[in-house]
């Protein structure tokens, strides 16, 4: 489920946002108000969570004392251009070794200033709980964006435009690329910016996921886990067909966005 690749959605941004270079110039104040994680999934069926409706996240159970992994979430201002990305805050993934009880998914919650108006982003993450062994890489586990890009409602700057913000996904500090999942050593915390960008409402790619239609994407999601659980016993000529939302993905290479973005 996790290393979801970008270069198809690359192609696409890299020419859109070197033509809005050209087209554009007025910066927009995006702020982080408040954000928390909601609506936790099992990985199994049992669920050890705490923080719920914080922005500090826990989720399953430590064998040795009884914690467990979790995800932190600080907002930062930005003056945004609509031909940069920008961090809009730092995600902290704290993992340790579980024995039960994990979390499969999460929603971080975003409540954005963005010139003045206020609106809600709901970004659903997912979390892949690895089976511990002597491979330190095999055992790494990883949060990554559940749906691909998401994008916020559209408003309009003070120039009259119409745009919305997207999430497009993770850069560390020592990073010069975006992806949508990043990864934690086996007793490590790691820190990273969620990134984001304004796009023009033409611009929008019809297929990216609207934060407005993330519950029900996930109901989608749910019903057809269970359709997949009450076919198990089927035929191996069985097809799932994958939501329309994800059928962007379908045709994209193995490599990360190559994107410098100055820091």
């Amino acid at each position: 489920m996790f290393g979801h690749s970008t270069s198809g959605l690359a192609a696409q941004m890299l020419p859109l946002f070197e033509m809005l270079e050209r087209r554009y110039c007025f910066s927009t104040a995006v702020s982080v108000q408040s954000a928390s994680f909601a609506d936790p999934t099992p990985f199994e069926d049992e669920l050890s969570v705490a923080g719920v409706n914080t922005s500090n996240f826990v989720w399953g159970v430590d064998k040795e004392t009884g914690g467990g992994s979790g995800l932190k979430f600080d907002g930062v201002a930005a003056e945004a251009e609509v031909n940069e990305f920008f961090s809009i805050g730092n995600l902290v993934f704290h993992n340790v070794g579980t024995i039960g009880g994990e979390a499969a998914s999460v929603n971080l919650v975003l409540t954005l200033k963005i010139d003045g108006k206020v609106q809600t982003i709901m970004v659903p993450l997912g979390i892949d709980n690895t089976i511990n062994t002597d491979d330190p890489l095999e055992s790494r586990d990883s949060v990554f964006l559940d749906a691909g890009p998401i994008v916020g409602d559209v408003f309009e700057n003070v120039a009259g435009e119409r745009l919305a913000v997207v999430i497009l996904g993770f850069k560390a500090d020592a990073q010069t690329t975006i992806g949508e999942a990043f990864f934690a050593d086996e007793e490590s915390e790691v820190s990273t910016h969620v990134i984001a960008g304004l796009v023009p409402e033409q611009m929008l790619d019809s297929q990216w996921l609207r934060s407005s239609d993330v519950q029900a994407w996930q109901a989608g999601q749910n019903d057809s886990q269970d359709d997949s659980d009450d076919n198990s016993d089927d035929s191996g000529d069985s097809v799932i067909e994958d939501n329309a939302d994800n059928g962007w993905q379908d045709d994209m290479g193995d490599e990360a966005w190559n994107i410098d973005l100055g820091n």
